[in-house]
C-alpha cells in the first residue's frame, strides 16, 4: 500500500509525518489530524491553564472602614478622626454643592492636609438644606447615601411656568389658576403617589448622546429624553392661607426624583401650570438637617486648627566615592 508524506505546518519548524492512507487518515475530532507531539502537549497545558483562571473567583473587596460623624457644635479632641468622616451641612441658598465642598477642602487641605472631599447628592443653587459631606476615606461611602430617600419641603406657584421649572429663570407662560379647588389639587397629587415615570427637566446635568441637557437647553433646544422611574411614598400639599396661588408642600421620595419636574406635573394635572419657587431639604434617610452645621460655624472650627506642617522628606546622603587604587 502506498504511504502518503503531510507537510503540517507548525511554530518554528516544519515536522514530516507519514498519514494513513486515504480512507483511514482522518481520525481526529470533527475530521482533524490527531494533534500530538511536544507542541501540542504545551498548547493544552496553556488552554488548560487559562480555563483555570477563568474559574477561579474573583477576590471580594473588604468594605470600607465606618466613617465617624463630625456632629454638629461639637469639635473631635482627636484629629485623626478627620482622615474618615462625615459631616451633615446646612447648605445655604445660592451656593452650589461644589462650591461647599471646594471650601471645606481648601480648609482641610491647609489644617489637616486631606485633600478627599465628596457630597452624597447635588442641591440646586436656589435650594437650602442637607447636604452630606464624606471626607477622607470616607468618600467611598457616598453612592450608599445617594441611594438613601430624601425628604424635601417647599413652594410651588400656580398658573405660572418657566424654562427650567423654578424660579432660576423667567416665567415663560400663564395660565388661568383660580379655578383650582383644594379638592382638585388633593387628586392631582394622587397622581403621583408610589411608583411612576418621571420625565427630567431639560435644564438637568442627564446625559444625552454624551451632552449634558442643560446645554441645550441653554440654546433653546428640545431634546427628546427618555422617562425614569421614581417612587414617592409621602407626598403633602396645602394652599397658602394668604396667597392663594401658592401651594406648600412636603414629600419623601426616591434617589433620582426632580422637585421641580414634580412642581411643573402637578401643575399641569391640576388644569393649569407650576414652577418651583423655594426648596429645602430636610433630611437623606435618618440623617437630618437639623443636626446639620451652618457652614460658617464649621469653617471657623476649621480655622481654629493650627496648620499642619508638610511632612519632611528624608535626607539624602551624599557619600564620596573612594579614589582608585593602582594595582
Amino acid at each position: 500500500m502506498q504511504q502518503n508524506l503531510l507537510r503540517v505546518a507548525q511554530p518554528e519548524t516544519a515536522v514530516e509525518c507519514q498519514s494513513e492512507p486515504a480512507s483511514t487518515a482522518v481520525t481526529g475530532v470533527e475530521g482533524h489530524l490527531p494533534r500530538h507531539g511536544p507542541y501540542w502537549d504545551l498548547v493544552a497545558r496553556n488552554k488548560q491553564a487559562e480555563e483555570g483562571k477563568q474559574q477561579k473567583p474573583k477576590k471580594v473587596k473588604p468594605p470600607p472602614p465606618a466613617p465617624t460623624f463630625i456632629v454638629a457644635g461639637s469639635a473631635p479632641a482627636d484629629l485623626e478622626l478627620w482622615q474618615n468622616s462625615v459631616v451633615l451641612v446646612d447648605k445655604p441658598l445660592g451656593w452650589t454643592s461644589f462650591d461647599v465642598c471646594g471650601k471645606l477642602r481648601g480648609a482641610l487641605t491647609a489644617r489637616l492636609r486631606i485633600k478627599k472631599v465628596g457630597h452624597a447628592g447635588t442641591l440646586d443653587p436656589m435650594a437650602t438644606g442637607l447636604l452630606i459631606v464624606c471626607i477622607g476615606k470616607a468618600t467611598k461611602h457616598v453612592d450608599s447615601f445617594m441611594a438613601l430617600d430624601k425628604t424635601y419641603s417647599g413652594t410651588l406657584r400656580l398658573g405660572e411656568s418657566t424654562p427650567s421649572y423654578d424660579r432660576e429663570t423667567e416665567v415663560g407662560h400663564t395660565a388661568p389658576w383660580q379655578h383650582i379647588t383644594e379638592d382638585e389639587l388633593e387628586r392631582a397629587k394622587q397622581q403621583f403617589l408610589g411608583d411612576f415615570q418621571q420625565l427630567p427637566p431639560m435644564f438637568s446635568a442627564v446625559r444625552i448622546n454624551g451632552e449634558r441637557l442643560y446645554h441645550s437647553a441653554r440654546k433653546g433646544e428640545e431634546v427628546e429624553r427618555p422617562a425614569r422611574a421614581v417612587c414617592v411614598p409621602e407626598f403633602e400639599v396645602r394652599r397658602d392661607e394668604q396667597q392663594r396661588q401658592d401651594v406648600h408642600f412636603r414629600v419623601r421620595c426616591s434617589k433620582g426624583t426632580y422637585i421641580r419636574s414634580l412642581a411643573h406635573d402637578l401643575g399641569q394635572a391640576a388644569g393649569s401650570l407650576a414652577y418651583l419657587t423655594a426648596l429645602r431639604r430636610e433630611a437623606i434617610g435618618h440623617h437630618s438637617v437639623s443636626d446639620a452645621w451652618k457652614l460658617d460655624q464649621l469653617m471657623e472650627l476649621l480655622h481654629s486648627y493650627p496648620p499642619m506642617p508638610k511632612p519632611s522628606k528624608p535626607a539624602v546622603q551624599i557619600t564620596q566615592a573612594k579614589p582608585a587604587t593602582e594595582g
